[in-house]
C-alpha cells in the first residue's frame, strides 16, 4: 500500500460493545490506520536505534581495548548487550 498513513483519531483501547457498533468499513478502515502507524513507529525505533549505535560505536573506538563494558555499565541506561 502506498498510500500516507492514515490519521486516526479514536482510542486504541476502546471497549468491544463500542467497536460492535461500528460499521465493517469503519473498523477495516482503523485496522488499516493502526497497522500504518505501528509500522512507521517501528521504523522510526530502528531509525533512532541506528542512530544510537553509531554514537556508541564512536565513544567505544575512543576507549581503550577492553573499557566499553565498563564504560556502558558506569553511563547507560541500558546494557552493553542492547547496545
Amino acid at each position: 500500500m502506498t498510500e500516507s498513513i492514515i490519521d486516526v483519531n479514536y482510542e486504541i483501547n476502546e471497549a468491544n460493545g463500542e467497536l460492535e457498533d461500528k460499521s465493517t468499513e469503519q473498523l477495516c478502515h482503523e485496522a488499516n490506520g493502526l497497522y500504518q502507524q505501528m509500522e512507521a513507529v517501528g521504523n522510526v525505533a530502528l531509525m533512532m536505534a541506528a542512530s544510537a549505535g553509531r554514537r556508541l560505536l564512536i565513544v567505544k573506538e575512543r576507549l581503550p581495548h577492553g573499557e566499553f563494558g565498563t564504560w556502558c555499565d558506569n553511563n547507560l541506561d541500558f546494557s552493553q548487550s542492547k547496545a
